[in-house]
């Protein structure tokens, strides 16, 4: 059915990263009715996993394509965690022809050491890991 919860869905979506769109912004519906959540992931190991601190209907996280992260949802949670997610593009020639440029940018010999998808003690940061509230009601 595509639901992540603890409650007869998935009970989580493994660590991947979100190529086909150039950001992706995940909305929070009803974080109080469920564990866990969303997470970015700084490396390989899951220890290296922070949790989105979305405690609250309208807290948003927004990330780029080369943020790992996944949803990682405790089985004792009692209703299915509900988000809205919006992907987006560069502009709309990307969207209506499915290229990916900045899967080009990221890959290109130019881009200088530090400044493609990385791992490290600054991603948290530089992935936007700050929450921010959205008008919602």
């Amino acid at each position: 059915d595509g639901s992540v919860d603890g409650g007869g869905g998935r009970p989580g979506l493994p660590a991947h990263f979100d190529a086909l769109s150039m950001a992706t912004a995940v909305i929070a519906l009803n974080p109080e009715e469920h564990c866990g959540g969303l997470f970015l992931q700084s490396g390989a190991h899951a220890a290296t996993r922070r949790f989105a601190p979305l405690a609250h209907a309208g807290d948003a996280l927004v990330h780029r394509f080369d943020a790992l992260h996944g949803v990682d949802v405790g089985s004792d949670s009692a209703a299915p965690r509900e988000c809205l997610v919006l992907w987006f593009s560069d502009c709309h020639v990307s969207v209506h022809s499915g290229d990916t440029p900045w899967l080009l940018s990221a890959a290109s010999p130019e881009t200088k050491p530090g400044t493609g998808p990385r791992t490290g003690p600054e991603v948290e940061t530089r992935l936007g890991m700050e929450t921010t509230k959205v008008g919602m009601g």
